[in-house]
């Protein structure tokens, strides 16, 4: 019996779209999709779906924390519900001050644009079958989680984000990089997106260049992601 899963968006960009490419990353052969905008109605749709995801946002948990108070409130009832929830770079920020978590400014007072390699904390990757070594995620965000929710577990870091990738409970996981991006949306769509905001200069390509060079999206990292969607995995013995 297939399983379904509600992709929240919580972007109004129109210069590009990767919703498609998001659900495509976590889909397995027995599962269902919508995309419900994360700047709906969300208190009647928990019954509807088996888990859910969290997408990236050209906004901020802060700044525009009341454009997403509604948001908020059901990731809580989700939580309390045993749903499912995944929460991608601004989903990931969104769990985290949802459930009592702090986000800020990043640490470097720069937007980060890049990639990083995750330092996982306590050999849990082996725990939580990431097998691949030297992981490395997109980084594109402004603001990052600089303090867990109190209960939450920190599972890996990175040399320019502390908190990359945290659980909380048995069924909820954030993480601030982008294993749903291929290495050509982020190079044509994100790249030029950052150029013209002026979240990256000119004088900084090359450098991107080099960091993305090589770059797949771990594909360990969107199974432990599909596992946890399917309730495959449990955090609470980490």
């Amino acid at each position: 019996m297939s399983k379904r899963f509600a992709l929240l968006w919580c972007s109004e960009e129109e210069r590009f779209d990767y919703r498609e490419e998001m659900i495509s990353a976590f889909k397995t052969e027995d599962s269902e999709w919508d995309v419900i905008s994360g700047f709906s109605d969300l208190s009647n749709i928990i019954d509807n779906y088996d888990g859910f995801v969290v997408s990236g946002s050209e906004y901020s948990v802060n700044e525009d924390r009341n454009r997403f108070s509604g948001l908020f409130q059901f990731i809580r009832t989700a939580y309390d519900q045993r749903k499912p929830i995944v929460g991608i770079c601004f989903g990931c920020q969104a769990l985290a001050v949802a459930l009592g978590g702090v986000v800020g400014l990043n640490p470097s007072q720069q937007f980060r644009f890049g990639v990083d390699e995750i330092r996982f904390l306590n050999d849990v990757n082996g725990k939580i079958g990431v097998t691949e070594t030297n992981v490395k995620l997109v980084e594109s965000h402004g603001e990052c989680v600089l303090e867990c929710p109190p209960g939450a577990v920190l599972l890996g870091n990175s040399e320019s984000t502390e908190v990359e990738i945290f659980s909380f409970g048995s069924h909820v996981i954030g993480f601030q990089g982008h294993p749903e991006l291929s290495r050509d949306t982020v190079e044509n769509e994100f790249l030029k997106f950052h150029l013209e905001d002026g979240n990256l200069q000119e004088d900084q390509v090359h450098g991107f260049n080099k960091e993305l060079k090589g770059y797949e999206p771990p594909e360990s990292i969107r199974q432990l992601i599909k596992d946890v969607l399917h309730k495959n995995v449990d955090f609470q013995n980490l």
